[in-house]
């Protein structure tokens, strides 16, 4: 997030230092990346993904959270999505995708209690304990 600053300095500023007074705060972006669930015939298969792409397409913001594992306060705001993911690969290499949130109007952080907080660690154990990746076969292209 970025405050910005708007310059009030007149001739009467003391001693001819300039003067600032706050504006508006630009809530920013957050870019996203990860490994892409696709199927090259069916399209892309994870819901937050597809979610994604139709936000992007229809122009409609949507309210996401960000949380943290071990951090007890979570991030509500409602975003934009500036771009949009798209599958993209290597040959011989991982699926993966990348968007952008622009985030519009407030930003809330949310206290989390200690249940929330073992739950998000629970999930992020999960993952890694899944295999999240795809490769493709040589030859093939996304």
């Amino acid at each position: 997030m970025e405050r910005e600053e708007i310059d009030v300095t007149d001739l009467d500023s003391d001693g001819g230092f300039r003067e600032f007074i706050t504006g508006f705060i630009d809530p920013g972006s957050v870019a996203l990346s990860g490994n892409a669930k696709y199927d090259k015939d069916t399209g892309l298969q994870n819901e937050g993904q597809r979610r994604l792409r139709e936000l992007f397409l229809n122009g409609n913001a949507a309210q996401f959270e960000i949380s943290w594992p071990n951090v007890p306060e979570k991030c509500v705001f409602d975003a934009l999505v500036q771009s949009a993911p798209a599958p993209e690969a290597e040959v011989d290499g991982v699926l993966s995708f990348a968007a952008t949130l622009r985030m519009t109007g407030k930003v809330d952080f949310v206290p989390v209690t200690v249940g929330q907080l073992a739950s998000v660690q629970a999930q992020i154990d999960s993952m890694n304990e899944k295999e999240t990746t795809k490769k493709l076969p040589k030859g093939d292209v996304a």
